[in-house]
């Protein structure tokens, strides 16, 4: 009986062993899965973590380019209308001195140059057939009509037009077919064009 028992024991131990032994080949083949399982995991984790990043960076980035080129927008139409109500009161000061300027006697030692001016316009006109011309100024300057007249001897008569405000002329011509010879003296023309000059160069040419 006791070898019997001793055989048993044996065989217990021999079929234990056998157990415990394909139960740790299988507890490691389990690790080893569960590893390459979990590395698997990990790494989807880590390259849909990363997309995440990427695609959220590439939003931040085109928002801050939209916000900064917005910002630049505003400033820039900021800077454009700050210019443009400058260059507004630029010209409404320039206006108010040259209504300052037409009240003094300075004005129409101003007129009477203009007039040398215009004489060599006048002589081309009147070589090729106009001798007749109309001066327009402004209501206020008909009462000069005697000096100016005697600047001129081609001029027939001084009449007010409603487009000279500031002062200064223009001479047309009497004659029907030669209405087109004009000559611009006034000085609302010669505000509009300073205006012009100071848009397109940012400056003035004050004669």
């Amino acid at each position: 009986m006791p070898q019997q028992r001793e055989k048993l024991t044996r065989f217990e131990e021999a079929v234990f062993s056998d157990v415990d032994k394909q139960i740790q080949e299988q507890e490691k083949a389990l690790e080893a899965q569960c590893e390459s399982s979990l590395s698997q995991i990990r790494d989807e984790c880590l390259l849909e973590a990363y997309n995440e990043i990427k695609t959220q960076t590439a939003q931040i980035r085109s928002e801050c380019v939209k916000r900064t080129s917005k910002l630049q927008l505003n400033s820039k139409k900021e800077i454009l209308l700050h210019r443009d109500q400058l260059v507004q009161s630029m010209f409404w000061e320039l206006r108010k001195s040259i209504e300052d300027y037409t009240g003094r006697e300075e004005y129409l030692a101003y007129l009477r140059r203009k007039f040398k001016e215009a004489a060599g316009m006048l002589e081309a006109y009147t070589s090729g057939g106009a001798d007749t011309f109309v001066m327009k100024v402004a209501q206020r300057d008909l009462g000069l009509e005697t000096q100016l007249r005697a600047e001129a001897p081609q001029i027939v008569r001084v009449e007010a037009d409603d487009r000279i405000e500031l002062g200064g002329f223009y001479l047309e011509c009497a004659q029907q077919e030669y209405a087109s010879y004009v000559v611009d003296m006034s000085l609302d023309s010669e505000l509009v064009r300073q205006h012009e000059l100071f848009n397109r160069e940012g400056r003035l040419s004050i004669e």
